[in-house]
């Protein structure tokens, strides 16, 4: 494990935009703040999307970002405060306005956003109309499942069930185009 003077490092080195910062940075927290979003969340494909979220938002943000002493506590406080947010319905930042950053950092210059952006919206495209109502609902106007339900007059469980099998398709295809992109 990195002590903190180490993790400072990681994050001065990307603050900075010295090639190949951002991907030691993710991968050395992403786990870890998973495990603990986890512990709060109770879901984990929630606790993988709120510290997904912090990642893109310190991404977009990094030119104004002022850590105090510790790159580790403010992660991990941010993604405590994310998590109840995501508890108590706060709508999280919507994905879909990352695809809109321009890519300034070398390390990811080959993943083209606008590629993932078709690529996740060629997904959707694979499941029900129904299921693609409630992803936009749910995503983008940051409706509750109650709220869903409710609206479209069929039952939580149903809604709870679809936005499940979107968000495991939707890991799937990031995944495997983030992989890939990592290898390629």
């Amino acid at each position: 494990m990195i002590e903190t003077n180490g993790e400072n490092i990681l994050w001065n080195n990307f603050k900075e935009g010295k090639p190949n910062s951002f991907r030691p940075l993710f991968e050395y927290f992403y786990p870890s703040l998973c495990e603990y979003a986890f512990q709060i969340i109770g879901d984990k494909m929630d606790a993988e999307d709120v510290v997904l979220d912090l990642f893109i938002f310190i991404w977009k943000n990094s030119d104004r970002i002022n850590i105090g002493k510790s790159i580790r506590s403010y992660l991990f406080i941010s993604v405590k405060n994310r998590s109840l947010n995501h508890l108590r319905g706060v709508k999280p930042e919507v994905l879909d306005e990352t695809f809109d950053v321009p890519v300034f950092d070398p390390a990811l210059a080959d993943v083209d956003i606008r590629d993932l952006s078709m690529i996740i919206t060629a997904a959707l495209e694979t499941v029900s109309e129904r299921a693609r109502s409630i992803w936009k609902m749910k995503r983008d106007d940051g409706k509750t499942n109650a709220q869903i339900a409710k609206e479209l007059d069929i039952s939580e469980k149903t809604v709870e069930a679809d936005v499940t099998r979107i968000r495991k398709l939707l890991h799937i295809v990031v995944k495997r185009n983030f992989i890939f992109t990592l290898f390629f």
